[in-house]
């Protein structure tokens, strides 16, 4: 081609003598114009990598696995008192009273890959199992994916029940009975008008 039809070569003919002209796997600091010795010493050095090696999803995909492999535990690895923190932070966190008492109560054991929940109550056992977000978040803070409940009911854990006597009705006698050991004046009144009372 002549200098004439140089000047008249489209913009995409351009860019393909461009592309052509660095090799592929060239670097980014190849490629980019290099700065002269006397610019500013405080700018951040590029980090060389080469054209066409960016990490792939896969790569990344691979990271995260491993990166999560590493924080899982294994439940034989899983402690008590740390589930027992993470179960009474949760607790803690609750808006509901009942709610936090029942898991408060509650007492806590690991067996054969579960954990296993004692409550004293059936109502405490229905309150464990409609909190939905429970196990979603000791999974995620024990750090064991497969972490397993039970929820078992034991009426000893229930605590003594609250001794109200009960109140029957009174006879008439014993109401006058009552009456009388209170204000004596009665037993006055019942000679001077001759009351009887059921007796």
């Amino acid at each position: 081609m002549d200098s004439n039809s140089k000047g008249k070569e489209s913009p995409v003919e351009l860019q393909k003598e461009k592309v052509q002209a660095f090799p592929k796997e060239a670097s980014l600091e190849e490629v980019n114009v290099e700065k002269k010795a006397t610019s500013s010493p405080t700018l951040p050095k590029v980090q060389k990598h080469k054209i066409g090696m960016m990490p792939s999803l896969e790569m990344l995909d691979d990271a995260i696995s491993d990166e999560q492999e590493e924080k899982t535990l294994t439940f034989e690895e899983l402690k008590l008192e740390d589930v027992e923190a993470v179960w009474l932070k949760y607790a803690d966190s609750l808006q509901s009273d009942i709610v936090k008492r029942s898991m408060k109560s509650a007492k806590l054991h690991l067996s054969e890959e579960k954990l296993n929940i004692t409550v004293g109550s059936s109502i405490q056992e229905m309150d464990l199992v409609k909190e939905s977000k429970l196990m979603d978040y000791l999974r995620s803070e024990l750090g064991v994916p497969n972490l397993q409940r039970e929820i078992l009911v034991d009426q000893s854990l229930k605590g003594p029940a609250p001794v109200n006597p009960v109140k029957k009705a009174l006879t008439e006698k014993e109401r006058y009975l009552q009456m009388r050991a209170q204000n004596p004046v009665l037993s006055i009144l019942q000679k001077k008008f001759d009351l009887r009372p059921d007796e």
